[in-house]
């Protein structure tokens, strides 16, 4: 699965189907957008232009939310703020999208509340777990994975973290990432674009 899909199961609640409580739609709007950014990043796709960033490559991507979303950055030089824009405007709204990828894939099942509230229960436990193993990833391995690290961010700049997590998990995981941003793992990802990306994304 993709960042911003870890994203989605970690803001719904898996029996209700629905948004955790405390989970602000158009703030996890805004984190799926910096999720797919950050997998960009990841895999260099995008990277630093100037004081801003710009798109690396034209190669297709395996998932087509990264793809639409690398063609719509440019190559030449924009700010973290219009980029993440960039995407919102190609793409729309990436929540509904993401939500069928995931129900083509039996990790959602699709029920219907009424005329027409919908819920999309977890159905794989197995996937639900994998975005568990990311946070618990970031705060016991020497040295985290760059997918769980841009989870963790990007899940604390959005309030899923807060609204999903204990008050102990939560103060673990922020312990860990300040660390790693003050001292970051020899040989590990460069973290400061997924912190400037992740920051970006909290911009109202």
């Amino acid at each position: 699965m993709i960042i911003a899909e870890h994203l989605v199961l970690l803001a719904l609640d898996p029996e209700a189907g629905s948004l955790a409580p405390r989970v602000r739609r158009e703030a996890l709007e805004r984190g799926v957008r910096a999720c797919l950014l950050c997998d960009l990043a990841i895999s260099r796709r995008i990277g630093r232009r100037g004081r801003g960033i710009a798109r690396l490559d034209d190669l297709p991507d395996y998932h087509p939310l990264l793809e639409s979303a690398a063609r719509s950055l440019p190559a030449r030089e924009v700010s973290l703020v219009e980029a993440l824009a960039g995407v919102g405007s190609a793409l729309g709204s990436v929540l509904p999208r993401l939500i069928d990828s995931l129900l083509a894939r039996d990790v959602l099942v699709r029920q219907r509340r009424g005329l027409l509230r919908r819920r999309y229960p977890v159905r794989s436990m197995r996937a639900l777990h994998e975005v568990h193993h990311r946070l618990q990833d970031l705060i016991v391995a020497p040295q985290p994975q760059a997918p769980s690290i841009a989870l963790a961010m990007v899940a604390d700049s959005c309030g899923v973290l807060e609204a999903r997590t204990t008050t102990e998990e939560l103060a673990g995981v922020r312990a860990r990432l300040a660390e790693l941003r003050r001292a970051p793992v020899a040989g590990g990802p460069d973290l400061s674009l997924l912190y400037d990306i992740a920051a970006a994304s909290a911009r109202r």
